[in-house]
Formats: structure tokens, sequence, C-alpha cells
């Protein structure tokens, strides 16, 4: 009888909960000001090069959302295209990308980011976990 009680106790506090972990985790919040929380992990010489409405994610579907285009010092005074290095899009909750998927899901957001092949050559290999970690927040 005991050993039967052991193993409800263990079941329902040990092995139930972790089933269902997925279900209560913390879904993230947007910053509210994410170009201002962008620019504040900017690594030196890095910059905001241009923010941009009814953008659509590089190689995605049509949307409507928007661009923070992020210059490295070699490209903020580069002359050819793309001019920019990275670029971060906050698409609505509902865009479907008709590709590989978004970089993190909010309550009402889906954010992508972009990044050129020789980014950490430019100097910030860590590019996208320091702007995810920057522009969400968990509650």
């Amino acid at each position: 009888m005991k050993s039967r009680i052991a193993s409800v106790i263990v079941i329902v506090c040990v092995i139930l909960p972790g089933l269902f972990a997925a279900d209560i985790m913390a879904i993230p919040k947007l910053v509210y000001r994410p170009v201002a929380a962008i620019k504040a992990v900017l690594p030196d010489g890095w910059s905001v090069k241009e923010v941009t409405d009814n953008a659509t994610p590089i190689g995605c579907a049509e949307g409507s959302g928007y661009a923070v285009f992020l210059a490295s010092p070699r490209q903020a005074a580069a002359e050819t295209k793309p001019d920019f290095e990275a670029a971060v899009y906050i698409m609505p909750s509902d865009y479907n990308d008709g590709a590989g998927g978004p970089a993190a899901v909010t309550e009402s957001e889906k954010i992508y980011i972009w990044t050129s092949p020789d980014v950490a050559e430019a100097g910030w290999a860590g590019i996208k976990d320091d702007i995810l970690k920057a522009i969400l927040i968990s509650y």
C-alpha cells in the first residue's frame, strides 16, 4: 500500500508537472521601446542605420511590420549594398512568413533577425542572443 501511495505521489508531483511544463512557460513580451533597447546593446562603432515601416523579412512572404537596420563600423560608411550588417524585423503575430520561422514569438509579435554571413567578423558574434535579451521581457 505504501509503495502505491509513493508511486502516486511521484507521478503527481514529479512526472505530470514535467509533461505540462511547456504549457506554463512564460510567453515573452516586447519591451515598450525596442529600438532604444537595441541601441543600448550595440557594440562600439555599430549604429541604427534606418527604421522602416511596412517592412518584410528578407526571403519571406510580404508582410506589414517594421525593420531596424543595423550597420557595423565597416558598413556605416559603405557605398555598396547592402549598407547594413543586420536587420531586426518586428512583425504582427498573425504574420505567416512562408519560410523558416521567427527567432522569437510574443503574444502580439513575431521577431525575425537577419544577419550577414560574416557578422562575427564585423565584431558581433552574439548578435541574435544580445538583441533578443534586450527587446524581450518574460513575465
